[in-house]
């Protein structure tokens, strides 16, 4: 599975702002191994799964509190292009 640029880029952006053990965390790693997160991901999406891939952005990019407002620019970025948003802003989880 391949990730879109920008959520490439969203990634990049919170490994390097909360360091590359950020990327073990089972939050990251629950978005990471969810099939239907990824743009090569072909088949319709249930409303069920489209909550879940927001609540699963959502978790993930919910680290460090004190940088709130940049988390959820990283979590926007990225459902970019996605056809779940980051409805859920981080940390109301």
């Amino acid at each position: 599975m391949s990730l879109s640029q920008s959520q490439f880029d969203a990634l990049v952006s919170l490994t390097f702002n909360a360091g590359p053990r950020v990327l073990a965390t089972n939050d990251v790693t629950a978005l990471l191994n969810y099939k239907q997160i990824y743009p090569t991901f072909s088949g319709p999406l249930s409303a069920n799964e489209l909550d879940t891939c927001s609540r699963l952005v959502s978790k993930a990019f919910s680290y460090e509190i004190k940088l709130q407002r940049r988390r959820n620019e990283e979590a926007t970025l990225f459902c970019k292009g996605r056809k779940y948003t980051h409805k859920y802003p981080v940390y109301t989880l």
